[in-house]
């Protein structure tokens, strides 16, 4: 790649949308597995995976970003991504209803998200971008994971997975 500014971007499906996330983040991808459900925890959050001894959250990318849930199936996965809390590494889940591919994109084919009122709280939204013809919404993990950003609307508390 001869433009420094360009960055590569796992992208998956949360129903018909494509999203992406900075593939620099990634640590692992996994297949969907039963987690140990944490009792009053947040609706968007799964519950507790063993990754070789370590206890990570997992958080339903659907419920976090106030979308339907629908069931999961076998092209449901799991991205562990790394993050940053309180000085700490720290990894995460993030389950999708499936992955696509990875994609570079340009700082200029980057544009900021339109401020207007959506489904998705726009804060977890760094961006937008264009790819084979389809928009893709580049997501911020770091706003993702913060517990005080956004909240699951009313109309899906109660649905189960």
């Amino acid at each position: 790649m001869s433009d420094i500014a360009t960055r590569e971007y796992l992208t998956f499906s949360l129903g018909d949308e494509v999203y992406a996330i900075d593939i620099l983040r990634v640590r692992e991808i996994r297949s969907w597995e039963t987690v140990t459900r944490v009792p009053f925890a947040n609706l968007w959050e799964c519950g507790l995976v063993n990754v070789r001894g370590a206890i990570v959250p997992v958080t339903d990318l659907r419920r976090r970003l106030g979308l339907s849930t629908r069931p999961f199936d076998k092209h449901t996965v799991v991205i562990l991504v790394g993050r940053r809390d309180n000085d700490r590494d720290k990894i995460c889940g993030l389950v999708v209803d499936q992955l696509n591919d990875v994609i570079s994109a340009s700082a200029t084919s980057i544009q900021d998200a339109p401020r207007f009122r959506s489904r998705i709280d726009m804060r977890f939204v760094s961006g937008l971008t264009e790819h084979a013809g389809r928009m893709v919404i580049l997501l911020n993990l770091d706003t993702l994971f913060d517990t005080q950003a956004g909240a699951v609307p009313a109309d899906l508390e109660g649905e189960t997975q």
